[in-house]
């Protein structure tokens, strides 16, 4: 091997290094927490995805995304997609057999998520490449495991669709950073299409990452960078075949028609359509128009583009409401206490301390982008306008919905990558290797460390105290007696609950739940509220109307099901919480559970004898 092979091989060494140590770590961190307290091993998302995972496991057919265990008897159908279900049914399908099914569920809630976070690993440092020399090629590898948010949704148990989108949003950034260096394969724009269409299919909140994608690469044809126009084409192309092609894999055929706005529909379609469309006409400009300068290709695709959104919004007027389309109170009353759901506006007013912290890493970013833009080599000045754009889109995003923030510190972090890249390649002529070392480790130390330390200095100075949040309920007690006898002998119980634990009570027990935190269970979400915000005639009447066989509340605050309520009247949930039993309910004490964990079973005879007085 020659000295210049083991020069280019070493880089590639340390980034694998890198990255399989970080999920290592990752992966003993999370057996710790599992193994501590399994039932708080998994939010909400990452449990009902697990029910799911399990129900095809179990013979669900590959199109029935209803959970019918959920607001029974008719269920909510799903708006999620198969495709991240597909490597957790890879490890129960291996892992079943062996070690049985709780052990099974476990390993996969433990190891699909780490392993999603090393191809993430990879595209970003693919990503990041075009900014800086192959040989500082782990220093991208460090920044990409110092960033808290985007790594949040590659941790064990994350095993929803969130981290999905990150590596198909790296695979288009590095698609856009290899077109504005005049570098770029038809084959990697086609992979970076295809990833757009995968992303459209897992979720809606793909639809920011296409555009962000298609709009910096219209951004290098309104400076007239050569085969623009071309790289456009071939993205949209590859989107749309690839949104065609992945149609009736997603849709069963009784569905086509389809125009729902908040899953994979005739409206994806309809968006990857649209898209080609405004590429074939640039494309057609480029060739039958001999124009010069921005402004009249920015006003030939202003005008192209207003006339397809119009379009868009003739045939799909439906979605003028966004995602989740016309909402029922209680839904939106639900998403407005959803925290991630929340705009940067409302969090600015109300929890500046975590707006602070979700944006001052894509703060930065913008200035070094601007910087670079400004001050930098004007051959790379389309490069970087390229990040700005993905970096100012995302973080744009902040205004309709905080949870944006892993995206916008995701884009931010490839900014960052040349910064540190910068900063180490400067320490290199430090005479002594101490003090060059400690250099390099302050600057890597300040990427994770900018976001907790804007943190900090907001909440000081905004004397910001943490949220209590909600009591958490005793689920371990919970489970352990629903799943005893005589509860575990009959058929499935409706069970009256929290809507946050609804999903852990769905995937640890055989049980059914009234409601769950998703804007498509309207209807469970009105009878949990009927059931816990009114007054007791309200509460009987509901249980009743429903079949409720047990209910089970724990004390705390905030709680979706009592917000709004009339604060002069004692609620049936404040009866209940007080000590105070209807005579239609008999009170389970569950061992060594928490005194504000109660459980009440039903007593059919004296609830009918109450609805007949």
């Amino acid at each position: 091997m020659t000295p210049s092979t083991e020069g280019r091989r070493l880089p590639w060494l340390m980034l694998t290094l890198i990255a399989l140590l970080f999920a290592a770590i990752s992966l003993a961190h999370g057996y710790r927490k599992q193994a501590e307290d399994p039932f708080a091993f998994l939010s909400t998302d990452d449990a009902m995805r697990m029910v799911q995972v399990l129900d095809l496991r179990d013979g669900a057919g590959w199109y029935d995304l209803t959970q019918r265990r959920l607001a029974p008897p008719d269920g909510v159908v799903m708006h999620w997609s198969r495709l991240p279900d597909l490597p957790l049914l890879a490890v129960l399908v291996v892992a079943e057999p062996l070690v049985g099914r709780e052990e099974a569920v476990r390993l996969a809630t433990l190891v699909v998520p780490p392993v999603l976070g090393l191809l993430f690993f990879a595209a970003f440092v693919w990503a990041a490449a075009p900014l800086i020399e192959r040989r500082r090629l782990p220093v991208a590898g460090l920044v990409c495991i110092t960033l808290f948010l985007p790594q949040l949704s590659f941790q064990p148990g994350a095993v929803d669709h969130h981290g999905w989108h990150l590596i198909f949003a790296m695979i288009g950034a590095g698609a856009v950073l290899r077109a504005a260096n005049g570098r770029i394969a038809d084959r990697v724009l086609a992979a970076a299409g295809a990833a757009g269409a995968m992303g459209l299919w897992v979720g809606t909140e793909a639809v920011p990452i296409v555009f962000f994608v298609s709009a910096a690469l219209s951004l290098h044809w309104l400076v007239g960078h050569q085969k623009a126009a071309r790289n456009l084409l071939i993205y949209a192309g590859a989107v749309t075949l690839t949104s065609f092609l992945l149609y009736p894999l997603a849709i069963p055929p009784s569905n086509w028609a389809s125009r729902d706005c908040d899953t994979f529909s005739l409206v994806s379609l309809g968006l990857a359509l649209a898209l080609l469309i405004f590429s074939v006409s640039l494309a057609t400009l480029d060739r039958r128009l001999a124009f010069h300068g921005i402004l009249p290709r920015l006003s030939c695709a202003g005008l192209i583009g207003a006339a397809l959104v119009a379009l868009l919004l003739t045939v799909y007027p439906n979605c003028l409401a966004g995602p989740y389309g016309p909402l029922s109170p209680e839904t939106v009353r639900l998403v407005s206490l959803i925290s991630e759901s929340r705009p940067l506006a409302w969090v600015i007013s109300n929890a500046p301390a975590r707006a602070a912290f979700v944006s001052a890493l894509p703060v930065i970013a913008l200035g070094i982008a601007l910087s670079r833009i400004s001050r930098g080599d004007p051959d790379k000045h389309l490069l970087w306008l390229s990040l700005l754009t993905l970096i100012l889109g995302s973080s744009a995003m902040l205004f309709w919905q905080i949870r944006m923030g892993s995206l916008a510190n995701a884009y931010s972090g490839i900014a960052v990558c040349w910064w540190l890249a910068q900063v180490w390649k400067r320490a290199q002529s430090i005479r002594y290797l101490v003090d060059r070392f400690f250099l390099r480790l302050a600057a890597l130390l300040a990427v994770p460390a900018l976001p907790f330390v804007s943190f900090l200095a907001v909440a000081a100075m905004t004397d910001q105290t943490a949220d209590e949040g909600p009591h958490r309920c005793d689920l371990a007690s919970a489970v352990q007696l629903l799943n005893s006898p005589p509860f575990s002998e009959s058929t499935p119980l409706l069970i009256a609950s929290h809507v946050n634990i609804g999903p852990a009570l769905l995937l640890f027990t055989p049980h059914q739940v009234i409601a769950a935190p998703y804007h498509r269970n309207s209807v469970g979400l009105k009878a949990i509220r009927e059931i816990f915000s009114g007054d007791e005639a309200q509460a009987r009447r509901t249980a009743a109307s429903l079949g409720v066989d047990l209910v089970y509340i724990c004390g705390g605050k905030s709680r979706f099901e009592t917000a709004g309520a009339d604060s002069s009247l004692p609620t049936f949930y404040d009866r209940l919480e007080s000590g105070d039993v209807a005579p239609w309910l008999t009170e389970i004490r569950l061992p060594n559970a928490e005194d504000r964990t109660r459980f009440y079973r039903i007593n059919i005879a004296r609830l009918q004898h109450s609805q007949g007085r």
